[in-house]
């Protein structure tokens, strides 16, 4: 464990609660943008990334809002299905004034900005940087870059096409979304369909991933796996001092026990497929593995409709 540098990953986090109380998903993104621009000035950021199908996300900034927590520097309430952090105290940032102005040209542009604008930035391509329908189908249905970090030049190529399938999937949805109904049936059936038209740009990207040595099946289903994995964590903390056990146990949500009922049944699901495949799926566990990222995107329509 390095002290010295986990006490700048929580003045980092500090110096951004300065402008306010902030949702942990808004957080997840400036920070990244932070991350980003410093590796762009000095070659070097502070936490180690993955790309998930929703964006960036990093389990070492949740540790240290853990541990910030545990010393009650910051504190964190549930509020709108959000989990929202705030300075509980005044001690400063003891950061360098580079990274200071690096943080802020970041927060001056984003801070403002709504969550889905900050989530559209960080996955969309950028100018300048440039299989089967159901390979299609589970490159965009699950994301298919399961490790990023900002350390090789591997890494940089990898996250090209990653991108540009990220932005095909969102065409996906927009495109489903305007005509859904109250159908699930449908709606599961629109996205087979808006898949197939768009397969031929996945398949491209999907080629390139391989072409740079990648396995973009293979690594989209260990990704979700570890997205599973992590947020059915029963101690994971949901603010408040309490965990995910407790707000479980407490709510007696029927909604609630349903929800996490159903992820749980599809985190087995994906372990399963997971251990079932090796250098290639077999057939059955290929069928299965591209019916559930259908279901993925066919979820969120849903979710955004109720």
């Amino acid at each position: 464990m390095d002290v010295a540098f986990d006490a700048y990953k929580a003045d980092l986090i500090r110096y951004v609660l300065r402008r306010g109380p902030m949702a942990r998903t808004k957080l997840m993104k400036l920070l990244f943008l932070i991350d980003g621009e410093m590796h762009r000035r000095f070659g070097a950021a502070a936490f180690r990334w993955k790309m998930y199908k929703y964006g960036p996300f990093s389990r070492e900034v949740l540790d240290v809002l853990d541990d910030m927590e545990i010393d009650g520097s910051v504190v964190a309430k549930v509020a709108d299905d959000a989990i929202i952090y705030e300075l509980a105290s005044t001690a400063p940032a003891e950061l360098p004034q580079d990274v200071k102005e690096t943080a802020d040209k970041i927060l001056e542009a984003w801070t403002c900005k709504s969550l889905d604008e900050l989530l559209t930035y960080n996955i969309q391509p950028r100018g300048g940087e440039g299989g089967m329908a159901g390979e299609a189908a589970v490159a965009v249905g699950l994301g298919a870059l399961a490790e990023e970090g900002y350390l090789t030049q591997r890494v940089n190529e990898l996250i090209q096409p990653y991108r540009r399938l990220q932005e095909l999937r969102w065409r996906i949805l927009q495109d489903v979304e305007e005509k859904a109904g109250e159908d699930v049936a449908e709606i599961a059936s629109n996205i087979a369909t808006a898949i197939r038209r768009y397969a031929p740009e996945i398949e491209e990207a999907v080629a390139e991933l391989r072409r740079l040595g990648a396995d973009p099946v293979k690594a989209s289903l260990e990704s979700a796996v570890e997205e599973y994995a992590e947020v059915l964590r029963l101690d994971i903390p949901v603010g408040g001092g309490k965990t995910l056990e407790d707000l479980l146990y407490e709510s007696r949500d029927e909604v609630l026990d349903k929800l996490h009922e159903i992820m749980t049944a599809l985190y087995m699901e994906y372990v399963e497929i997971n251990e079932t495949c090796g250098r290639v799926c077999p057939p059955e566990a290929a069928q299965k593995l591209e019916k559930l990222a259908t279901l993925e995107l066919a979820t969120y329509i849903i979710y955004k409709l109720l």
